[in-house]
């Protein structure tokens, strides 16, 4: 998902609506169970307008994967791009 304009605080905000409805949200399936979902989240936020825009997805990509890992139903912020800052 591109926000675009939002800073890191109001990304988290979405992140935290999103995870919380589908954390809120119930589902029956076929076995008469209502199921929840969680859901992780990548956060990458665009602070140089000369980041490669690739780069931006794969940060956001690798939140995501750090989220799942850190136990799931949760967000991650990637940090500042080193890789770029060091190019």
């Amino acid at each position: 998902m591109v926000l675009p304009g939002m800073n890191e605080a109001e990304a988290i905000e979405v992140a935290d609506a999103i995870r919380d409805a589908c954390h809120n949200t119930k589902v029956r399936v076929p076995t008469g169970e209502d199921v929840s979902f969680r859901t992780s989240i990548g956060i990458a936020v665009l602070h140089d307008q000369n980041e490669d825009r690739t780069r931006l997805l794969q940060r956001a990509d690798e939140a995501l994967y750090a989220a799942k890992d850190g136990g799931r139903d949760r967000y991650m912020v990637a940090p500042l791009d080193t890789e770029a800052d060091a190019a």
